[in-house]
C-alpha cells in the first residue's frame, strides 16, 4: 500500500503542469482538507495522496509562475548589480550566462531572482563575480508546436524568471567572498575550476563530450557530435546519469570499505566504523550530482543511492521498487515540472526494466568473470531495447536499432576507462597539473577510439528509426505484449506476444487523413507545413541562431518526426535570406526531400533543385500549387532586380488550391511587387487565407493588394517583441478592415488549418470545412501568458 500511495502522490504532484488553468486559492484549500478527511480511510488512502500531492504541485508551480518578471518592466533598461550563478557557454561573439540580481533599484523593488544573459563581445565571465550592468529583460518565452520543447517551462524549471542581454557594463567587478557563497555557486566555481585547469589550453577532438561526461556541461557538444549520437543510441552516455553517479558511489563505497579496515585498529566505535562505506558512497555521489547541475537522472539516482546506504547502515532489506516510487515522488516535489522531461520517464522505466529483468532469475553458471559480464551486458542491452520502445514511440523519440550493438561496446568502455579517468583528472588538477593532462589525454584516447566505431555505427541503414504515431489503445497492448515477453514465466506465450508487438508497431496508419497547412511558430521567421492524404510540401525552413541551434533541426525536423513523417515531396525556399533559408540544412540532414525548389540552396548533386519561377504548376495530387512569382522574364518584372543576391522582392509567391478554397504564401515581397501582381491580374480574390507578406512589416500588405484579396483569415509568423516591430500597427489596421481573423506566432503559437469532411450524416459527402486553431488555445499551460 505504502508503495501504491507514493505513485499516487507522485501523479498528483506532476499532474498540474498538464492542467490549462490552475485552481484559486481557496479551492485548493479546500482540496487539502478533502484530502486529510480521506486519509482516515485505509482504502481511500492512495486517493488522498494523489489529491494532497496535487495540492502540492497546484501551490509549488503557481510559486514559480508568480515569480516572472513582470510585464511593465519589459523592454527597459535597467541597471542592476548581478553575480555570475553559472558556467558561462561562450561562443565566438557571445557569452551567455546565467546571474542571480542582488540589487535592482527601485523599479524592480524585491525582484532578486536569477535570470538568463547575453552579453556580446563579453569580458571573461567567473562564476562568483559581481557586475554593475544595464540590461534589457523579458518575461520566459518560448515557441509553441505541436509536441514540440517548451523552453519557457524548462526556464522555469531551473528557477530562471526572465532572459534579456546586456546593454553596457561599467567593467568592473568584486569577488565574492567565501561567507557569500551559497552552494550552488560553490558547485558552480569548481565546475570553471576544472575547465580551466583541464580543458582551457587542449584542443581535444573530443573536448566538448569529456565535458559533458565530467561536469554535464554540454554546451561544447557539436550537432554532428549529437546527430552519431542520437543515431547510434548511446546519447544517453552524455548525460551524468545513475550510470556515472552508481559508478562514483560504487567507488566511493568499496573505498569506504577500505578506511574501515585501515581504521578499524584506532579504536573507533563500530557505528562510526559502519558509517563510513555508506558514508563516502553519498557524499561522492552529492558532489559529482552537483556538477551535473542536479538533472533529474541524478536526482533520482542521488535519492537511489542515499537510501540504499541508509538500509545498509541499519542492516534493513531494500524493497527496490517501493525505493523507487519513493524516489520519483522526492522528485516531482521538489521539481513540479519533472512530468514534463523525458529524462524523467526513461530513467525510471530503464531501471523498473532492468530489474524486472534481473531481480529473482536463476543465477548464472560460474563459466568464467568475462563470460558472465558478456551474457549480462547483451541480456541488458535486449531489455532495454525491448523494454524502451513504446516509452520512446510516447515521447516521440527516435529508436536506434544499431543501439543495442553500439551500447554494449560504449557504455562498458566510457564507465570502466573513459569515466575513471576523468575522475582521476579531477583528483589532481589541483596538486599535479601535468598528471591531470595525462589522464584527460587518455580519456580523449579512448572516446576518439570509440567515436570511430559509433561512426561505422552511424553510417548504417537501420542506425536510426522513428515509430510511427500510435493509437493509445495499441500502446496499452503493446506495453502488456512486452511484460509478457520479458517474463520467464509467460515463456510459452513468447512467440504470440512478440507478433502482438510488432503488429502494434507497426501497424498505424502513416497516412494523413485530411488536408491542413500548419504555420510554425519559429520566431522571427517562416516555416509552412502542408499535408494531405497524397503528397506534403515544406516552405521555408526558419531561421539559424547559432553555431548549435537552427530552426530546420530543432522545431521542424522534431514536429515532422512526431507527425511520423520521414520523407517531403517539395521543399519551397522562398528566398536566401536567413530567417527563410537559415533552417534548410537541418531539415536535409534528417529528412529524404524529393525536389526542392527556390533559391539560396547549397547546390548538392544528391537534390533535385528546381528554380522557382511564375507559371511553375503541381496538379497531380488532390491539392494543387502555381507559383505567382518571380517571373522568368526579366521585362515582365517591373524593373525589379534580377541578380544573384535574392532580396525579398524575389521571394516565390505560392498559391495553394484546395477543392473551392484559396491559401497565398507570400514570402517576403513588398508594396512593388504586390502591386505588380495586382496589375498583372492572377491573383485571385476572396482567398481564404493568406500567410502575411514579410512578417506583417510596413513596406508590405497594402491597402489594394489586402482589399483585393480579402482573405477571411490572416496569419502573421513574426518573433515575440521582434526588433523590426513587426507585424506594423498600421498594418494590422489595414487587415481589419476586411475583417479578417488575424493570427500571430508570437501571441498564438503555432496556428493549425485543417480541413475536415463530415460524412457521416451527408451522402454524398459535403466540401471540407475550415477549421482554425492555435497552439496556445488548444494546449493550454498555466505559465501561458
Amino acid at each position: 500500500m505504502k508503495g501504491v500511495c507514493l505513485l499516487f502522490l507522485t501523479i498528483g504532484a506532476g499532474a498540474p503542469v498538464f492542467f490549462p488553468y490552475l485552481p484559486g486559492s481557496p479551492a485548493l484549500v479546500s482540496l487539502a482538507m478533502y484530502g486529510c478527511f480521506l486519509l482516515c480511510w485505509f482504502h481511500f488512502r492512495p486517493f488522498a495522496f494523489l489529491v494532497l500531492g496535487a495540492v502540492i504541485g497546484c501551490f509549488n508551480l503557481q510559486f514559480l509562475i508568480d515569480k516572472q518578471l513582470p510585464v511593465d518592466l519589459e523592454g527597459q533598461d535597467l541597471q542592476l548589480k548581478v553575480v555570475v550563478v553559472g558556467l558561462p557557454e561562450v561562443s565566438e561573439k557571445s557569452t551567455r550566462f546565467e546571474a542571480r540580481i542582488i540589487e535592482a533599484g527601485d523599479l524592480l523593488e524585491s525582484w532578486n531572482e536569477k535570470v538568463r544573459l547575453s552579453w556580446y563581445h563579453a569580458p571573461e565571465l567567473i562564476p562568483g563575480q559581481t557586475w554593475d550592468l544595464t540590461v534589457r529583460l523579458k518575461r520566459p518565452r518560448g515557441f509553441v508546436n505541436p509536441k514540440g520543447f517548451d523552453y519557457q517551462a524548462w526556464l522555469l524549471a531551473k528557477n530562471i524568471f526572465a532572459s534579456g542581454y546586456v546593454r553596457k557594463s561599467n567593467h568592473q567587478n568584486i569577488f565574492l567572498g567565501p561567507s557569500s557563497l551559497s552552494p550552488d555557486l560553490i558547485f558552480e566555481q569548481a565546475r570553471y575550476f576544472f575547465v580551466r585547469k583541464l580543458f582551457a589550453d587542449k584542443n581535444l577532438p573530443t573536448q566538448g563530450l569529456l565535458r559533458a561526461l565530467l561536469l554535464g556541461d554540454k554546451s561544447r557538444i557539436s550537432q554532428d557530435q549529437w546527430r552519431t549520437l542520437q543515431a547510434t543510441g548511446t546519447i544517453h552516455l552524455m548525460a551524468i546519469s545513475g550510470l556515472h553517479i552508481g559508478l562514483l558511489a560504487t567507488i566511493g563505497f568499496f573505498v569506504g570499505k577500505l578506511l574501515t579496515r585501515i581504521f578499524s585498529s584506532l579504536g573507533l566505535s563500530r557505528y562510526c566504523l559502519r558509517l563510513m562505506a555508506p558514508g563516502l558512497s553519498i557524499l561522492l555521489a552529492i558532489i559529482y550530482a552537483g556538477l551535473a547541475g542536479f538533472s533529474i537522472p541524478t536526482q533520482r539516482a542521488t535519492i537511489f543511492i542515499f537510501f540504499v546506504n541508509i538500509a545498509y547502515v541499519f542492516g534493513r532489506k531494500v524493497n527496490y521498487f517501493y525505493l523507487l516510487a519513493l524516489c520519483s515522488s522526492i522528485v516531482v516535489l521538489l521539481d513540479p515540472f519533472a512530468l514534463m522531461s523525458p529524462g524523467f520517464y526513461l530513467s525510471f522505466v530503464a531501471v523498473i526494466v532492468l530489474f524486472y529483468g534481473f531481480l529473482g532469475r536463476q543465477a548464472y553458471r560460474k563459466n568464467g568473470l568475462l563470460s558472465n559480464w558478456l551474457t549480462q551486458s547483451v541480456k541488458a542491452q535486449a531489455l532495454l531495447s525491448v523494454g524502451l520502445l513504446f516509452p520512446l514511440a510516447l515521447l516521440n523519440l527516435p529508436v536506434s536499432p544499431a543501439g543495442c550493438i553500439a551500447n554494449m561496446l560504449a557504455i562498458p568502455v566510457v564507465s570502466i576507462a573513459v569515466v575513471p579517468l576523468l575522475f582521476l583528472s579531477a583528483l589532481s588538477a589541483g596538486i599535479a597539473p601535468g598528471m591531470a593532462g595525462f589522464f584527460v589525454s587518455g580519456a580523449d584516447f579512448v572516446l576518439s577510439q570509440l567515436w570511430r566505431f559509433l561512426g561505422i555505427m552511424e553510417s548504417l541503414a537501420f542506425s536510426t528509426v522513428y515509430l510511427p504515431p500510435m493509437e493509445w489503445f495499441a500502446i496499452a497492448v503493446g506495453i502488456i505484449a512486452v511484460i509478457i515477453l520479458l517474463s520467464p514465466q509467460f515463456f510459452k506465450f513468447f512467440v504470440p506476444a512478440g507478433l502482438v508487438m510488432v503488429v502494434c508497431l507497426l501497424g498505424a496508419d502513416k497516412k494523413p487523413q485530411e488536408f491542413s497547412v500548419t504555420v510554425l511558430d519559429v520566431g522571427q521567421g517562416l516555416a509552412v507545413y502542408v499535408e494531405s492524404p497524397e503528397a506534403n510540401l515544406l516552405y521555408d525552413t526558419g531561421a539559424r541562431f547559432s553555431e548549435v541551434f537552427d530552426v530546420g533541426s530543432r522545431i521542424i525536423t522534431p514536429y515532422l518526426k512526431a507527425r511520423g513523417v520521414n520523407q517531403l515531396d517539395y521543399l519551397i525556399v522562398s528566398h536566401g535570406d536567413n530567417d527563410h533559408a537559415g533552417g534548410v540544412s537541418g531539415v536535409l540532414n534528417s529528412t529524404r526531400v524529393n525536389k526542392v525548389i527556390g533559391k539560396g540552396i547549397v547546390e548538392s548533386s544528391d537534390l533535385d533543385l528546381l528554380k522557382c519561377e511564375a507559371g511553375m504548376e503541381l496538379s497531380r495530387y488532390d491539392f494543387s500549387l502555381e507559383v505567382l512569382w518571380p517571373q522568368s522574364n526579366p521585362q515582365m518584372n517591373g524593373g525589379h532586380d534580377q541578380s544573384e543576391n535574392v532580396t525579398n522582392n524575389q521571394s516565390c509567391v505560392v498559391l495553394l488550391r484546395y477543392q473551392d478554397s484559396l491559401i497565398l504564401l507570400a514570402g517576403d515581397i513588398e508594396k512593388d511587387v504586390e502591386s505588380t501582381l495586382l496589375d498583372g491580374g492572377r491573383l485571385p480574390e476572396n482567398i481564404d487565407v493568406l500567410v502575411a507578406p514579410h512578417h506583417g512589416s510596413r513596406t508590405s500588405s497594402s491597402r489594394e493588394f489586402i482589399a483585393h484579396l480579402k482573405p477571411k483569415v490572416i496569419i502573421v509568423s513574426a518573433g515575440y517583441k521582434n526588433r523590426y516591430h513587426h507585424p506594423h500597427k498600421q498594418v494590422l489596421q489595414t487587415y481589419e478592415r476586411v475583417q479578417a481573423k488575424v493570427y500571430r506566432t508570437d501571441v498564438d503559437g503555432a496556428v493549425a488549418i485543417k480541413y475536415v469532411k463530415d460524412c457521416e450524416l451527408a451522402v454524398p459527402c459535403p466540401a471540407a470545412k475550415m477549421r482554425v486553431s492555435s497552439e496556445r488555445t488548444a494546449k493550454r499551460k498555466p505559465w501561458y501568458w
